[in-house]
């Protein structure tokens, strides 16, 4: 997936992670927005256009799974890619709980921009 011009969600609730990935879409033409939770999340999807989400999936208040499983209820069928800490094999049921994929922290950029070109 080409960057440029595309608009991206991300959902952490660390400031500094918010920020890097922030930062980083923006290196690659893509314009950011932020939410610190999946509630606010929600809320964003129901009132922007993303073309794509990265979702962190722990999270207070409305953890990533749950959240994910609200917007795919709101029939929004953008790509949204998991970042977490989790290992593969705790990945493996994302695809059932509505992730197109998932992405490992600490996030390898280069990493990243592949899957998202798979999306």
């Amino acid at each position: 997936m080409e960057l440029r011009g595309k608009k991206v969600l991300v959902v952490d609730d660390s400031e500094s992670t918010l920020f890097i990935l922030g930062y980083l879409l923006e290196q690659e033409g893509a314009t950011p927005g932020y939410a610190e939770n999946g509630f606010k999340a929600i809320e964003q999807v129901q009132s922007n256009n993303y073309d794509l989400i990265l979702m962190d999936i722990q999270m207070p208040e409305c953890d990533g799974i749950e959240a994910t499983k609200q917007i795919r209820s709101m029939q929004v069928c953008i790509p949204i890619i998991a970042v977490t800490a989790a290992s593969e094999h705790e990945a493996e049921s994302f695809p059932q709980m509505g992730f197109s994929a998932f992405c490992q922290k600490p996030v390898d950029f280069d990493e990243l921009k592949q899957l998202l070109s798979n999306h």
